[in-house]
């Protein structure tokens, strides 16, 4: 009998976080692609907008909705692994949750909640359990099933799913903050992106560990700079440790591939010279020289026009102590440039 992805995921629980490597199989509609577990819903929401679904498919939608409230989890389960075969549940999970809003004095909460959680524990398909996990999110949950949610989190595929209901829970930024620090893919980027700095903890987390992630730090940069309050901090007093941190933050704003970054820092000329300011305070290492590098290139672009931070970023460069690590940063991009 073919296991569930919810006991896939249980039998890979080391220590409280999923193996290094474990990865979900792979769905038919995936054959012959390779993604990373929830990298085709982070490429959804962060460069995609929302799918407007065809008549057949919205009424299959109803039909699996209406198939969980008469208490048809089986059923309500293929019809929405069938939905997800043409649309992904991130993209559609605002049509889902409306209908069931809107129809709620004719729907069964109680056989609803039922379905969802059977179809999370049992369903063999990813996006059938992301719209069990929708359909959780508008109902109250009985506390001993929240491990269900806390557990399918730990895959990068469910974690965004998981953190959309967590934040409706009592006390539920703690367990987004609990699951920031299991995840470290896509799902450690929508985890951070909700996570609430309620606490010493979770800021001096953010700042020094909440861009870590291994798909792109840029994707977290902004947040973490807002959320961690990195402009509030430069003007105080820092530790080498959050120095480095936070020459990485800005080193990971000013790549705006994937996002808008640095663009978006409000007052960013006097913050950046704050941080000039305290670089000269500290002994830098080679990450630092990689930022004091890529800032004062961005500043001294036309459509930037920062000279005093390019100024600044130029003279702390040109100390003799830091050429060893700028001769090694440049041999490092002449090297990528031969493999080009």
């Amino acid at each position: 009998m073919t296991k569930s992805l919810y006991e896939l995921i249980l039998d890979n629980i080391v220590d409280g976080r999923l193996k290094d490597g474990f990865s979900l199989p792979q769905d038919e509609n995936e054959a012959g692609m390779s993604f990373a577990d929830g990298a085709m819903d982070g490429i959804a929401i962060y460069h995609m907008g929302r799918a407007d679904m065809d008549a057949a498919a919205y009424k299959r939608m109803i039909r699996a909705i209406k198939a969980s409230s008469d208490g048809n989890a089986d059923e309500a389960d293929a019809l929405f692994a069938e939905l997800g075969k043409t649309y992904r549940a991130v993209s559609i999970i605002d049509d889902l949750q409306k209908y069931i809003l809107t129809h709620k004095k004719v729907l069964s909460a109680g056989n609803l909640y039922w379905s969802a959680i059977y179809i999370t524990r049992n369903s063999t398909d990813k996006e059938s359990v992301k719209f069990g996990l929708s359909m959780l999110e508008l109902l109250i949950f009985d506390e001993s099933d929240k491990e269900v949610v806390r557990r399918l989190g730990l895959s990068d595929e469910f974690a965004l799913f998981a953190v959309w209901n967590m934040v409706k829970w009592d006390n539920g930024n703690a367990d987004v903050f609990e699951l920031a620090q299991k995840v470290s893919g896509w799902g450690r980027i929508h985890a951070v992106e909700r996570l609430e700095p309620a606490t010493p903890e979770i800021s001096e987390w953010l700042l020094l560990n909440g861009i870590d992630n291994t798909v792109m730090a840029a994707y977290s940069a902004l947040t973490v700079w807002n959320s961690a309050g990195v402009g509030e901090r430069l003007k105080g007093q820092l530790t080498e440790t959050e120095f480095h941190g936070i020459s990485a933050i800005i080193r990971a704003l000013l790549d705006e591939g994937p996002v808008a970054g640095i663009s978006e820092v409000e007052d960013r000329e006097e913050h950046l010279l704050d941080y000039l300011a305290l670089a000269e305070r500290f002994e830098l290492d080679v990450d630092d020289c990689r930022t004091l590098l890529a800032l004062g290139g961005w500043a001294a672009q036309e459509d930037v026009e920062l000279p005093a931070v390019a100024a600044g970023c130029a003279d702390l460069l040109s100390a003799e102590e830091y050429r060893d690590m700028i001769d090694e940063i440049m041999s490092e991009a002449d090297g990528d440039g031969e493999d080009d």
